[in-house]
């Protein structure tokens, strides 16, 4: 009856019997004797030792080993690992060791370890299935052995397997090829899997925050595959696991810097949605507790560079949103942040580099508001920076790509100042740069976008020149490379607006050239991308602000051609949207600057002259303002006089007339 129901013997023998009175499946195992009274001691330590060996597992140590020795003198050839059934009792094997037997040698690790990767090579051309299987395989399998040692230990352990490897699966898939529905279907598999485990150990703060940042990770899975959804309710997820442990120990500087963490990737998430104000919301939340325990550490560098980065994202959104002021006060506490950093450890260049990054997010903002002289005090700064650190290390490419953008805001310092030749002579180095670096990584895509700005950039100053066939050779280049990003991933944002912005420039190059038609094609290109990237988030500044431009781009293009009809619609409703821009965004110079442009040109199509007088007029009223600030680039200095001497003669003209 025991042996049918598969029971363990231990043949332990009192008095000595005949063979043929032995059962068959006791007879074919070891006796423990017990026949000599004054060794029952050593008896008895046999019996426990042979309780406590599990045979099974000895008998496969040595199966395994054998095979693994037989690998490894043949050159551990892949066609000699373990495959199939072999390979999953091999893993659960190892999984499984008992408590007093033997280690598996490294010999043994490495060749199960070998085993995996070989049919993981194996499973790749058939991705979906097979790798769902394995993943599936690998985690039941531990389960199965949980559930029959019934261990709690071992329950835990494989709970925290779980969570390292469905972090480990969304790390792998992040920038994973794989189609994203086998992507998700992987995902939720794993993930049933570890809330099934997560289950039995609801308390434990340790498997919560191992949890907690898994599913974080998964959240960033599904943002690049564009499941918005699904990532912030990941997002949110983690976020209250990581926020009900820092409430049960506030002080814990590593749990209030979690919820931070993961505060920012819903900022992120926000952002990718367009949504300005609940970034802004989300980044504020984060910033306040890195600015508790920044300030409870000063002396702990990483909780200030944590500030400053946040700092910096919060006063992005603010500029997007037209809150320069606001902006400006984010980015000025940045940079005195970082240049603490820097000056409490003058030996680190990365803080003298964070140095220069804030200087240039001040000098941007300060281009934009029309202060030039403020813009160039700290480009120069900044690039006095880069030239130091490049040259200490001349084959550090970042420095040298620092160097290149410091000489394009410089150029463009100079470009706001009229001075065009030394702005071409900026741009050009930069370019010169950009290119050298390109020959030594091809594929790198912010460095091929970095030689596009560049190549816009001296395209319109051959323009200014008059070197058409020079200006168009650039800008075609530059809408080549910018067509071939935008390719590789329709859902970049900044790509398609880059795409936008090059045909735009050639609509601008043709337009000069005389060649109206095709200068319209390239306009009514651009405005169809930037109103697709409107639609897409409708509160950003930056997309309302190119839907502006492309309409009185559109519009000149139609006037040219004779459709003065269609020209005039839609100069109107370019108008209608820079001032909704101008109202969303006060104190902002640029947008203001969209409405006086757009005023002109409805004051100089309209064939009502109180229009055209009230259009001029309106214009002049926001110029003047600015005039007197000091707030006017170069090229917009003289249009206050340009509207106060046509409004003089369309005042005369209207006297002639009456």
């Amino acid at each position: 009856l025991a042996e049918s129901l598969n029971k363990r013997f231990a043949p332990i023998v009192i008095r000595d019997v005949e063979g043929e009175d032995i059962p068959a499946a006791l007879a074919r195992l070891n006796y423990i004797f017990f026949t000599n009274k004054r060794e029952f001691d050593a008896s008895i330590g046999n019996l426990v030792a042979a309780l406590n060996t599990d045979i099974g597992w000895i008998r496969e140590h040595t199966r395994l080993g054998n095979l693994a020795r037989r690998w490894d003198l043949r050159g551990r050839p892949a066609i000699n690992t373990l495959r199939g059934s072999d390979l999953k009792a091999a893993e659960e094997w190892i999984a499984g060791q008992p408590r007093n037997a033997p280690q598996p040698t490294p010999l043994h690790h490495e060749f199960i370890q070998a085993s995996r990767k070989a049919a993981t090579r194996r499973q790749r051309m058939t991705v979906g299935g097979s790798l769902a299987a394995a993943v599936a395989a690998i985690l039941l399998a531990g389960y199965a052995v949980i559930q029959q040692r019934a261990a709690e230990s071992a329950l835990r352990t494989s709970t925290g397997s779980a969570n390292r490897m469905v972090f480990q699966l969304a790390e792998k898939f992040e920038k994973s090829p794989v189609p994203g529905r086998i992507i998700q279907s992987i995902l939720d598999e794993a993930r049933g899997l570890q809330d099934a485990l997560s289950a039995n150990f609801p308390d434990d703060p340790q498997l919560l925050r191992s949890k907690a940042v898994a599913i974080a990770k998964l959240g960033d899975v599904y943002t690049r595959l564009d499941d918005l959804t699904t990532a912030k309710a990941a997002y949110e997820e983690g976020l209250a696991i990581v926020r009900a442990l820092a409430a049960k120990d506030a002080t814990s500087a590593s749990r209030q810097r979690d919820v931070a963490v993961i505060l920012e990737k819903i900022a992120e998430a926000r952002l990718w949605e367009g949504n300005l104000s609940g970034a802004r919301e989300a980044y504020g939340e984060g910033l306040e507790i890195i600015r508790t325990f920044a300030g409870r550490e000063p002396s702990n560098m990483d909780w200030q560079r944590d500030k400053a980065v946040m700092l910096d994202k919060i006063g992005d959104i603010l500029m997007h949103e037209g809150k320069d002021t606001e902006a400006l006060k984010m980015y000025q506490e940045s940079l005195q942040t970082r240049r603490t950093l820097a000056a409490n450890d003058p030996a680190n260049i990365e803080w003298r580099r964070d140095v220069s990054v804030g200087l240039d997010n001040i000098g941007d903002l300060r281009l934009r508001q029309g202060d030039v002289k403020g813009a160039d005090e700290v480009f120069r700064e900044s690039l006095e920076i880069r030239r130091a650190l490049a040259k200490r290390d001349p084959q550090n490419t970042q420095w040298q790509r620092d160097i290149s953008v410091s000489l394009e805001k410089i150029g463009d310092v100079r470009a706001n100042e009229g001075a065009s030749d030394s702005a071409v002579e900026a741009y050009e180095e930069s370019l010169a740069i950009a290119r050298r670096l390109i020959r030594h990584d091809a594929a790198n895509t912010q460095w091929q976008r970095d030689i596009t700005l560049l190549l816009d950039k001296v395209g319109f100053f051959r323009m200014q020149s008059g070197n058409l066939d020079a200006a168009i050779e650039a800008a075609e280049e530059s809408l080549a490379i910018r067509r071939a990003l935008a390719g590789r991933d329709a859902a970049n944002a900044e790509w398609q607006r880059d795409v936008a912005i090059a045909l735009q420039k050639i609509g601008d190059i043709r337009t000069q050239q005389g060649k109206a038609e095709e200068a319209l094609e390239h306009f009514r290109e651009s405005l169809r991308i930037c109103r697709e990237l409107l639609e897409r988030e409708p509160a950003n500044v930056s997309w309302q602000r190119s839907v502006v431009i492309n309409l009185y781009r559109v519009g000149d293009a139609l006037k040219n051609t004779g459709d003065t009809e269609t020209a005039e619609k839609t100069y109107r409703e370019g108008l209608e949207l820079a001032r909704a821009l101008a109202a969303n965004t006060p104190g902002n110079v640029s947008s203001q600057i969209e409405v006086v442009i757009s005023l002109f040109r409805v004051a100089n199509i309209t064939s009502q002259e109180n229009e055209k007088r009230d259009s001029l007029q309106e214009a002049l009223a926001i110029l003047e303002p600015l005039e007197k600030e000091g707030l006017l680039n170069a090229a917009q200095k003289d249009w206050p006089d340009v509207l106060r001497k046509m409004l003089a003669e369309n005042v005369a003209g209207t006297n002639v007339e009456q």
